[in-house]
């Protein structure tokens, strides 16, 4: 059997059963972007062919340790660090969201891959901001463009303008320091934690 991303399957029953355990929690689900939940559905339907092919797994709630860590064995085989990575962080989501009681291994725990090293600047010019700035204030954002001046004081990512509340900014005003909120991942979870910026003048 082949589904619709030409998955061969050994067990169609199986992998059909698991697959609409998974597809239900997708449906479901308003957790993280769209396009990071349709990546993640996409990662754990391969992991479901997997199980019915070699385990024959009938409930995807029952996943367990020992069938995560064939998987990730199986995916050291031939995918890019990266790849592997992003899978496994779409399995743990999966996994979590069906209620198991299972705990599956960190990354830390699987000896995997390391991620190349060398990453380029996505940074913007100066130029760029000038231009992104004045195209705010022609357009009457004036949300954008006091973000932008915050991004640009305190040295701001868009994921951290992102997460600015008001009395974060109220209490800058009065300290000349901005507290923000940093979310973060690591070995596949999410975790938040405060950060206190300075002016970068």
């Amino acid at each position: 059997m082949s589904d619709s991303n030409n998955i061969t399957v050994l067990n169609p029953g199986l992998y059909k059963n698991l697959l609409a355990q998974v597809e239900s929690i997708y449906r479901h689900s308003n957790e993280l972007s769209f396009k990071t939940r349709a990546r993640y559905f996409e990662a754990t339907k391969r992991f479901c062919k997997f199980l019915a092919d070699n385990f024959r797994l009938q409930n995807f709630k029952n996943v367990e340790d020992r069938h995560f860590k064939a998987y990730v064995e199986h995916l050291k085989e031939n995918n890019s660090a990266a790849t592997i990575q992003s899978d496994l962080s779409g399995i743990r989501y999966f996994h979590r969201k069906s209620g198991s009681k299972n705990r599956l291994s960190k990354n830390d725990k699987l000896s995997l891959p390391k991620r190349a090293t060398g990453v380029k600047d996505h940074s913007l010019l100066d130029k760029e901001l000038v231009r992104i700035r004045q195209l705010a204030i022609k357009k009457g954002r004036q949300d954008v463009v006091i973000g932008f001046d915050f991004a640009s004081e305190f040295g701001l990512r868009l994921e951290e303008i992102c997460t600015l509340r008001v009395e974060y900014l109220m209490s800058a005003l009065k300290t000349g320091q901005l507290v923000i909120m940093v979310i973060a991942s690591r070995n596949g979870e999410k975790f938040h934690y405060f950060d206190t910026k300075s002016p970068i003048w």
